[in-house]
């Protein structure tokens, strides 16, 4: 087959993990007297990272010097109920055991900080053999930039057009282009198909399933 392995985004990709995100972000809103915000809302902005999540979702209501105070603790609070209301998309786990059937290695690569990164896909794919599981970590860029993604691909021991890069958002298909991986945009996470296709998405997937097909009849 054309691809040896893929990297999967993780929020709205493999788990939906939107509800215990509003309730955590809310949770901090609230501890400032803030307006909390509804889930659509949080739709559009989770991807980039904690302390950009918390200061869209403030409004720029937290004073700048105490934003970092306010992630620490949507990040506490968020450690504490990650599993709450999190599931697996349907059609996960079957893709993911199709990928062990036909030998195609697969990473996680999420801007979820490292240790909650971590923490997640261990809880939810506990027996799953990833090539590697990847978050926000000190002194590294997030996505789109491209950093991550080679270091992920060294790993695999590929070339990067071998490689699938697999999200919900158009931050996942930038960071696919920018590290020369193909750009796959599923359709059942937290953005919508014209915002997949305006940074690059090349092939879309309804669900799971669209994705084996995909790596199966790709020459």
């Amino acid at each position: 087959m054309r691809f040896k392995a893929v990297i999967f985004d993780l929020d709205g990709t493999l788990l939906n993990t939107l509800e215990d995100i509003v309730d955590s972000v809310n949770h901090v809103l609230m501890g400032y007297g803030l307006e909390i915000n509804q889930a659509d809302y949080y739709k559009l902005r989770i991807g980039r990272g904690a302390q950009n999540l918390i200061r869209q979702a403030s409004d720029g209501k937290i004073d700048e010097d105490k934003i970092d105070d306010a992630v620490k603790e949507f990040q506490r609070i968020y450690a504490k109920r990650f599993n709450l209301k999190t599931r697996k998309y349907v059609g996960i786990d079957d893709l993911l055991n199709w990928l062990d059937k036909k030998r195609i290695q697969y990473a996680v690569l999420s801007n979820k900080p490292h240790n909650l990164t971590t923490k997640i896909v261990k809880h939810y794919f506990p027996h799953r053999n990833f090539s590697a599981i990847i978050g926000q970590q000190t002194g590294i860029p997030l996505k789109p930039d491209p950093a991550q993604v080679t270091k992920i691909i060294s790993q695999f021991q590929c070339k990067a057009e071998e490689v699938v890069f697999i999200g919900d958002s158009g931050v996942d298909m930038e960071t696919a282009h920018n590290a020369g991986t193909f750009a796959l945009g599923v359709l059942w996470g937290y953005r919508e198909q014209k915002e997949l296709l305006k940074y690059g998405a090349i092939a879309l997937a309804h669900k799971p399933k669209d994705i084996e097909i995909f790596i199966e009849t790709t020459i």
